[in-house]
């Protein structure tokens, strides 16, 4: 399908067009990038920028990944290990259980009647077939159909079973979880106390006819029997399949954690986004999601680490001359963690884990930067180490996607230094910019270092006198720097923050301590809580998002955005990104630029934070910028006659704007059309088609049709015409008159 034909049925299908849609395009919208009510955000494209609406991330999705030697899936809220005879099905419960709460399923034996059928010993290996993993026992097929929302269990029969009586599949079973034991059960239902657990689903038999039979459920404590009877077995039409679904279930009131912290980085036209996914208080998993430059999910859910260990804290970066994303993270339990690393390529291969620091000192909390130098195939990872401070340490990008270590140093041997971040690239000088933060929160550490760890500017460091600074957010080309931060309101004694900016300058001296020009507040409001930012470098300027508490006090954030100029001033006005609602938090805002992915300058931007709406899971979501650098045009092509006049009006076609357009002159049977390309048909003399009818409208009026906040509709280019047919024409055969045909470019 061609790539202009999803942005404009979206833009035409809010004209209530969709049955006519459905015959000119004929696929779906993209799954996962549902933008939310644009009359909700009351959006305005800003001065010198259009952020588009926000969308969901982490949420609609599988992947597949591999976890000590075993196969592992995800969905939205559960990961499942396919072993050596069997499965480890795990419900995502958050941070509200200590452990995981794991329910395992291994297939003893099949029964018909007395006659045992098939017996599960020895025990079988898993195959991954696209979203389905199946254990192969000859006449009968074990099958996971992996979804969103859990998997769906199923074993398949190849030919009618010897014997006579109800077919029974008999399997141990053995969980953490809680469920009462009964006979001819339509379902079951695994608790861990008042949090969630595991649901099994109606057993159900499809015959290759499509009839279907209703069985039922046994458990005994430690066996699980799904059982067909014994009528619909022998009349059954072969194949048959017996199909009981397991799906996660979570109360959202008591454990509300599932996607957070997310990190992003950009590569080629692709951002991959990573984030924590919690299962329990001691396993929290790393996900990712790649997305193209519109925001739309490519591929499967990436697991980059979903070991039975905690891990935490993603940072993402990349490396433009491998083509590879590299993905930070920490390991372990508080007081053992370890630093790994993991690449991704733009077409979402993953490397091997790869230690970074796994020392006896506890290492946490790691930033990368990457490369997008045309020789570089290196990244510089910083961490903290709970002894040794911060440290920062080069590794090379192997052409496999392993990483190699080339040297460490030290940026600060002050043990108390915590959250420390690093601008996404070094650009084509290869200075990068990292800032970090005391225990206390009072000062916080900045430090000019090189691509080989050396560190070009002696260590100076911001502080403010009061409470803070703290969340240093940087960002830079490698020649320009930019660094956000919070810090206590001047004049309060609460807990209120205000979220301020500074330009560091890396000094020509590298003994030197580095300076700033600017030092100015983004949002200083008074009593008016605003902590955490996400800061992009953009050509010169930056573009920010803050956490602003909703109505100065309570729980609940949202997410507001400004473009700033190179004096950290604001251009245009501040836009609120998130939904507009009082009871939901909006968290840890990162940002990756075009600009910092590639080696051209670039106008846009991807924000992504977490979400988590009162009664609801946290989820990740993301919005795009794109600074306003393409004017909109309608320009007339000439192909009428008979005087059919034409015209557009709403203003420029831009991105955020309505269009209509309207005939003039019509006297008999009027219509209008819209095309995707240009052609030059004559039909008469003097008429001439001039656009191929894509989407036909009766009448002399298309519209008003909104044009969506979607920056990736900027270029974008489609025609209108229009024409009378049965009125004073110019052509007398049939008779008839046609417009001019207008050209029309969206800009934003």
């Amino acid at each position: 399908m061609s790539p202009v034909l999803s942005p404009i049925r979206a833009m035409l299908r809010t004209a209530a067009l969709a049955s006519l849609l459905a015959s000119w395009l004929g696929a779906q919208e993209p799954a996962r990038h549902v933008p939310a009510d644009p009359a909700s955000l009351a959006p305005e494209p800003s001065k010198n920028g259009t952020f588009g609406v926000p969308f969901e991330i982490s949420g609609g999705a599988i992947g597949f990944g591999e976890t000590d030697g075993s196969l592992v899936g995800v969905g939205d809220h559960y990961k499942t290990f396919f072993e050596e005879g069997g499965i480890t099905f795990t419900p995502a419960l958050g941070h509200a259980v200590p452990t995981n709460q794991n329910l395992r399923l291994r297939l003893e034996s099949v029964v018909r009647g007395d006659r045992v059928v098939h017996s599960a010993s020895p025990a079988v290996q898993p195959r991954r077939s696209n979203d389905a993993v199946l254990y192969e026992r000859g006449e009968i097929t074990e099958r996971y159909d992996l979804r969103p929302e859990g998997i769906e269990q199923s074993f398949v029969f190849a030919s009618q079973p010897e014997g006579s009586g109800d077919l029974i599949v008999r399997l141990r079973l053995q969980t953490e979880l809680e469920a009462s034991s009964g006979h001819q059960l339509e379902n079951l239902r695994f608790s861990a106390g008042e949090v969630g657990g595991v649901d099994i689903g109606a057993v159900v038999g499809i015959d290759a006819k499509g009839r279907r039979e209703k069985g039922h459920l046994n458990f005994t404590g430690t066996h699980l029997e799904l059982v067909l009877p014994a009528e619909f077995v022998s009349r059954a039409a072969y194949p048959l399949v017996l199909d009981p679904p397991i799906s996660p279930r979570i109360n959202v009131t008591a454990a509300p954690v599932g996607s957070s912290r997310p990190e992003a980085a950009y590569l080629a036209d692709t951002y991959l986004v990573a984030w924590e996914h919690a299962y329990s208080a001691s396993d929290t998993d790393i996900h990712g999601q790649r997305l193209d430059a519109c925001g739309r999910a490519v591929g499967n859910l990436l697991v980059i680490d979903a070991a039975t260990t905690d891990e935490r804290e993603p940072a993402v970066a990349m490396v433009w001359t491998r083509n590879r994303f590299v993905v930070v993270y920490q390991r372990g339990a508080l007081g053992a963690r370890n630093v790994m690393a993991r690449t991704v390529t733009r077409f979402g291969s993953l490397g091997p884990v790869f230690p970074v620091a796994q020392a006896s000192d506890d290492e946490y909390e790691p930033a990368v930067g990457g490369s997008i130098h045309s020789t570089d195939t290196g990244v510089i990872i910083v961490w903290v180490n709970a002894r040794w401070g911060i440290r920062v340490g080069r590794y090379r990008v192997e052409s496999d996607g392993s990483l190699f270590f080339v040297t460490e140093n030290a940026l600060d041997t002050n043990p108390s230094g915590r959250r420390p971040v690093i601008s996404k690239s070094g650009g084509a000088s290869q200075v990068f910019l990292v800032a970090w933060e005391t225990r206390n929160g009072d000062w916080i550490g900045v430090r000019f270092v090189g691509a080989y760890t050396q560190p070009i500017s002696a260590f100076g460091y911001v502080a403010t006198g009061g409470r803070g600074p703290l969340l240093p957010s940087v960002d830079g080309d490698g020649t320009s720097f930019v660094l956000s931060y919070a810090r206590q309101e001047v004049s309060g004694s609460n807990d209120n923050f205000d979220v301020w900016f500074i330009d560091p300058q890396r000094p020509t001296n590298p003994s030197a301590v580095w300076t700033y020009s600017q030092s100015v507040p983004i949002e200083n409001t008074q009593g008016d809580d605003d902590l955490g930012s996400a800061i992009a470098s953009i050509n010169g300027r930056s573009v920010v998002a803050i956490e602003d508490r909703v109505g100065g006090v309570g729980t609940a954030y949202e997410m507001w955005a400004s473009a700033r100029s190179s004096t950290g001033a604001l251009n245009g006005s501040w836009q609120r990104i998130s939904e507009a609602n009082a009871t939901t938090m909006n968290k840890h805002p990162s940002v990756a630029s075009r600009q910092s992915g590639s080696n051209s300058s670039s106008s846009q931007a991807l924000f992504v934070w977490t979400c988590t709406p009162a009664g609801a899971i946290s989820v990740v979501k993301g919005i795009l910028y794109t600074e306003t650098v393409t004017p909109g045009s309608s320009t007339a092509i000439t192909t009428g006659c008979g005087g059919l006049g034409i015209r557009v009006s709403g203003g420029s076609p831009v991105i955020g704007s309505s269009l209509s357009w309207q005939l003039t002159g019509a006297s008999g049977f009027a219509s209008m059309w819209i095309g995707l390309s240009q052609v030059s048909l004559p039909i008469c003399s003097n008429c001439t088609l001039g656009t191929p009818p894509d989407v036909t409208f009766s009448g002399t009026a298309i519209g008003p049709i909104p044009v969506p906040l979607d920056p990736c509709m900027i270029g974008l280019e489609f025609f209108t015409q229009g024409a009378d047919l049965f009125g004073p024409g110019a052509c007398s055969s049939p008779p008839l008159r046609l417009s001019d045909t207008l050209r029309t470019r969206i800009g934003g």
